[in-house]
């Protein structure tokens, strides 16, 4: 089992990412978060092909297609959570955390 949690932003609202394999490619991601938005999604569960999800286009994959419905921002990173939990998890990617740094300059 892989965990990642994603900080969304100025939203304030975080998310736990689950995902399992049994076989290193197929695998279910669950969420777990306060988001309005998104607390719908804890119902369900997101159960995807690896080599599929992390070798399609950026928002092609299932995951996008998971979130797209619910989240009303698309600067939201929780789709790309998915996809980052679910590469270690199968085996295509090292765990490492990733981030978005963002600064603004006030001259």
């Amino acid at each position: 089992m892989t965990k990642a949690t994603v900080e969304a932003g100025i939203c304030g609202f975080s998310v736990a990412i689950t995902v399992d394999s049994p076989d290193s490619q197929h695998a279910t991601a669950r969420l777990e978060t306060a988001c309005p938005n998104l607390k719908p999604l804890e119902t369900l569960a997101l159960e995807m092909d690896a080599y599929t999800e992390c070798f399609s286009k950026i928002g092609e994959s299932s995951a996008f297609e998971f979130v797209r419905g619910y989240c009303r921002h698309p600067g939201c990173p929780v789709a790309s959570g998915i996809i980052k939990a679910l590469e270690v998890e199968c085996g295509l990617a090292l765990p490492k955390d990733a981030s978005i740094h963002i600064e603004k300059d006030r001259a």
